[in-house]
């Protein structure tokens, strides 16, 4: 504790400056936007007794349990609010932060890699979210830079952090598992290469972690996991090539804005791969590459079975994705020219995300709060909402009587006296929810229905909704939300 403070005392002023704006950027409006589906099962699940949680979770859902046991125990003294849930994915990405900082402080790439880290968009993004994305991001990294302490200095105290950092890591997420495999790879990569820790040590270690992991792998083999292996060659692309886009544009910059995407692109991945080139002189290129091809390439086939991945899951390879990028910097003629680009691109990012404005994906600004408030000023005392939307119930929960389920519509119009019938339609990447609510507005129109009126919530660009159209080969509609009001023809 003592060395740790030391080193702390030692930081100069412009890198705490740094860690205060990281620290700025996160929480400056953290309670704006309204809470997206995924978020909710957060509260769901963290919300409910400690019994009934871990139950849940065995029985139900296939997620760890680590991080929803840390903010069941969070919202105790602190509540559900906005602000409050997504704090302790702030404490992780901050811990992650300083962790890089002490980590490559000797190497002269510190500077340039927590530029990056702290201006993008993708790690901004999602460490102001009600998951574990951020947690995973902490032991990822935690985990590594213990594995390359104690090959370089086999002391105790790195080898037990190692363990720790693991068994906690794959209690959070599964990722965690390919990083894991990677570790073991790397591990007898150098033992080829130089003298470092035993087999017979580094086996020892590893069964202490699967050892403590075993009561999980019980789980997971008694639990359902569905889903198809299939390989379609055009879906595999775009799955590999979308966190590839995330590492280095982030979400909320369009695809097609090419004069920032594409020079983006190509300049991010020409210094990473540069970066990659030098592993001789930097050994944690060489420990990644395999790390990032390995997690990206199985994100895209695994998806359906049983690692629910995506770029959120795959942000624990973003750190050192810039790490790399901060050696390729070092490497290159001007790399201080490219580093500084970098950053105007993120901060186009930032902007556009502080902003609400051109997100990839629209499922994390759904401006929820104001389409409760609408529906709950027009609906009377006897009115009824149906949709498939998680949030939506979650912020109309004590005022409005809504039902996730559609089918149970004409139960309910059967045994009671409805005078108005809500629909909240939103149109996703497929449209078989839309077509069966559509399906259903039709049906109650000859049950003594008429519509009355229709609220549109973001306008999808015109760009957009094309695609969409093409992708879908259906028609979409020029809201990305709509709320659609029936009333009785009697009335």
């Amino acid at each position: 504790m003592n060395k740790f403070l030391s080193s702390v005392h030692k930081i100069e002023g412009y890198k705490w400056l740094l860690i205060i704006v990281f620290f700025m950027l996160l929480i400056y409006r953290l309670g704006n936007l309204a809470y997206w589906g995924d978020e909710i099962a957060t509260i769901d699940v963290a919300s409910k007794p400690l019994s009934q949680l871990l139950r849940h979770l065995v029985e139900i859902d296939i997620h760890p349990p680590i991080y929803f046991l840390i903010i069941h125990f969070w919202i105790i003294p602190f509540g559900q609010s906005e602000f409050a849930l997504r704090f302790p994915s702030i404490i992780f990405s901050i811990l992650t932060f300083i962790l890089v900082f002490f980590y490559l402080k000797k190497s002269k790439l510190g500077i340039a890699s927590l530029l990056l880290f702290m201006s993008s968009p993708f790690i901004v993004m999602y460490s102001r979210m009600a998951r574990y994305y951020s947690l995973l991001m902490f032991l990822s990294v935690l985990s590594i830079i213990s594995l390359l302490e104690f090959i370089n200095r086999p002391e105790r105290k790195w080898k037990l952090l190692y363990c720790i950092s693991n068994i906690l890591l794959l209690y959070t997420s599964y990722p965690g598992i390919i990083l894991f495999i990677v570790e073991n790879v790397y591990y007898l990569i150098r033992k080829k290469n130089k003298k470092i820790i035993s087999l017979s040590t580094w086996i020892f270690m590893q069964s202490i972690v699967i050892l403590f992991y075993l009561p999980w792998i019980y789980v997971l083999l008694f639990s359902h996991i569905g889903g198809n292996l299939t390989f379609q060659p055009l879906d595999f692309f775009l799955k590999l090539l979308y966190p590839l886009c995330s590492y280095s544009i982030g979400e909320t910059i369009l695809p097609w804005e090419i004069f920032i995407t594409l020079p983006t692109f190509v300049m991010f991945y020409f210094l990473f791969f540069k970066g990659v080139l030098r592993h001789p002189k930097y050994s944690l290129t060489f420990f990644i590459l395999p790390l990032i091809i390995g997690a990206t390439v199985l994100s895209t086939v695994f998806v359906q079975i049983l690692f629910p991945f995506s770029s959120s899951r795959l942000i624990f390879l973003a750190p050192i994705a810039y790490t790399i990028v901060a050696v390729g910097i070092k490497e290159t003629k001007r790399g201080n020219i490219l580093l500084v680009l970098l950053i105007i691109s993120n901060l186009y990012g930032l902007f556009n995300y502080y902003t609400v404005r051109h997100f990839h994906n629209q499922a994390y600004i759904v401006p929820w709060r104001e389409i409760v408030e609408t529906v709950e000023e027009e609906a009377s005392d006897n009115s009824i909402v149906m949709t498939a939307e998680f949030p939506f119930q979650f912020y109309a929960r004590t005022k409005l009587d809504t039902y996730l389920d559609v089918d149970s519509l004409n139960s309910l119009i059967g045994n009671t006296e409805v005078d108005e019938v809500w629909f909240i339609i939103r149109y996703r990447g497929t449209y078989d929810i839309v077509e069966e609510y559509e399906n259903r507005m039709q049906q109650i129109l000859s049950e003594g229905y008429k519509m009355d009126r229709e609220f549109g919530f973001m306008k999808q660009e015109a760009i957009i909704k094309r695609l969409k159209e093409k992708i879908i080969g259906v028609r979409c509609s020029e809201d990305y939300i709509k709320a659609v009001k029936f009333v009785k023809t009697d009335k």
